[in-house]
């Protein structure tokens, strides 16, 4: 389905917004409202579990975007960042048959140098944005990488924020 849109902010909000009703959501997950999807849930009780903490976490990422325009940029980064997680945490409720909201605890990543090549770079107190890193852990962030890319990162394994960010056309 292809939407043109002077509001892309408002119109992608509409349609979570719509999904954020649970039963609009339970529909969607059993397969009963049209859509494009090839996961559909059979199981009542698992799919109105996963319906009801979908929708709640849509609805806690739309008040925290909310938040975040009301804040100056000192204060909007944190609401943004956690409004993310919300909405990645619904993607992969939605899309992991054996995920729930309590299975989703950490957001998956951390700092803490665990090799020697890192342990320079944290020691380092002068460390350019180029060195700032991240080590994967079990968590949101390798969840959603296995939804989006159909595989998983290797425990302890690592990346640099640049590489990251040079994944996005508008900042590389």
């Amino acid at each position: 389905m292809e939407i043109i849109t002077d509001k892309p902010n408002s119109e992608i909000w509409n349609h979570l917004l719509f999904i954020s009703n649970k039963d609009n959501c339970k529909r969607l997950l059993n397969g009963s409202l049209k859509s494009n999807r090839s996961k559909i849930y059979s199981d009542d009780q698992l799919c109105d579990l996963k319906a009801s903490q979908i929708s709640f976490c849509i609805k806690q990422a739309f008040e925290l975007f909310s938040t975040s325009e009301l804040t100056s940029i000192i204060t909007s980064a944190l609401p943004l960042y956690y409004g993310v997680l919300s909405l990645s945490k619904a993607l992969i409720i939605a899309n992991d048959e054996n995920l729930t909201l309590k299975d989703l605890k950490y957001h998956g990543l951390f700092t803490r140098a665990n090799n020697p090549t890192l342990k320079i770079i944290k020691d380092n107190s002068f460390s350019p944005i180029e060195k700032q890193f991240a080590i994967v852990n079990q968590g949101v962030f390798n969840y959603l990488f296995q939804i989006l890319e159909n595989k998983s990162i290797v425990k302890d394994s690592y990346f640099y924020l640049k590489d990251l960010l040079a994944v996005i056309p508008e900042i590389k």
